[in-house]
């Protein structure tokens, strides 16, 4: 994402270095002054180091490989952006730069320098490598760790309490939903089984209607015939049969209904929870969209301010120089 205004440009590259994800902000000044900042995304550690374009200059020409200024920040976004194979960059901590130079020491023959017994500084150095043809020139920019402010901290800490009261309820509106869903296969299930259930109580009964009923041969009525025969137990016994599975058949489709009635109000339920969901994820939406203006307009002042902080300090480095030059 790229910022322009009247006097200064920043881009911020999302990038990772030894597999730890970081936001690097690069701002020039009137073309003269380059702010870097580097940003650890997991836990908001900020290191920010500031160069005006002769220190970088200097810089540059000190490694035998002299860039302008200008010339110079485009290598860098470059390196950052891997849109060149030539320049490549990367993050170094204290540790990290004093065991390269012990091992160029050891590499060249030289004396190990003493270990540091002091606290080990928390910078960063960002290393822009230049690849020519014949050899490879390192550019070395110190970083300071940049201790974060009160409102930096609470700025923080907000938007962690939102996001996790945001998954909360989206976790609780899935859980809601997804039993909802639970019981209408449920009861779907219930009534395929009752379905079943009630054809084959009508099948019985059906058959055992017709044997109750008897059948007519020469026009004489079979079940008449039968029931003067002390024999017609075994039919009796079907017609109690019969009987009973209608009544089971009768009891199976008022349940059916009950059952059907039931899906129907679930189903209305499963359709007002999911309106009910679409609604407050429109308004999480708005809300994000809302925050999100809320904090670019935040961040927006606190450029400004670290503008207004930068100005001022070198202002102080010049008023001290001249008083210098002045006592001399």
């Amino acid at each position: 994402m790229t910022e322009v205004s009247s006097n200064r440009t920043s881009e911020i590259i999302e990038t990772v270095f030894h597999n730890v994800e970081y936001s690097v902000i690069v701002t020039t000044i009137n073309e003269e002054t380059l702010s870097i900042e580097v940003e650890q995304q997991s836990d908001f550690s900020r290191w920010r180091g500031d160069f005006t374009s002769r220190h970088v200059e200097d810089m540059t020409s000190k490694t035998g490989n002299f860039k302008k200024f200008l010339v110079f920040i485009k290598m860098l976004l470059s390196a950052l952006k891997q849109s060149s194979d030539s320049v490549f960059v990367d993050l170094l901590t204290y540790q990290d730069l004093e065991a390269l130079k012990n091992r160029k020491a050891a590499n060249a023959g030289a004396t190990q320098p003493p270990n540091r017994t002091g606290p080990i500084p928390n910078k960063r150095y960002l290393i822009l490598t230049y690849a020519a043809e014949f050899d490879r020139v390192h550019y070395p920019l110190p970083l300071l760790f940049d201790e974060p402010d009160v409102e930096r901290l609470k700025q923080i800490i907000n938007k962690q309490r939102g996001d996790i009261e945001r998954l909360r309820q989206l976790s609780a509106s899935s859980a809601s939903t997804a039993s909802l869903e639970s019981e209408n296969r449920r009861l779907k299930d219930d009534i395929s089984s009752l379905r079943t259930q009630l054809a084959d109580a009508a099948a019985a009964a059906a058959a055992a209607s017709r044997d109750r009923n008897g059948v007519n041969v020469g026009g004489v009525n079979l079940a008449s015939t039968y029931s003067t025969n002390p024999a017609n137990a075994t039919l009796s016994s079907a017609a109690a049969t019969a009987a009973a599975a209608a009544a089971a058949a009768e009891e199976l489709q008022m349940e059916l209904k009950q059952t059907r009635r039931e899906r129907d109000a679930l189903a209305v339920r499963v359709e007002a929870a999911e309106t009910e969901i679409e609604r407050a994820a429109a308004v999480q939406r708005r809300e994000i969209r809302r925050k999100a203006k809320e904090l670019q307009e935040a961040l927006e002042e606190a450029v400004r301010y670290k503008e207004q902080v930068r100005d001022l300090r070198a202002r102080v480095r010049y008023l001290e120089g001249e008083l210098g030059a002045s006592s001399a």
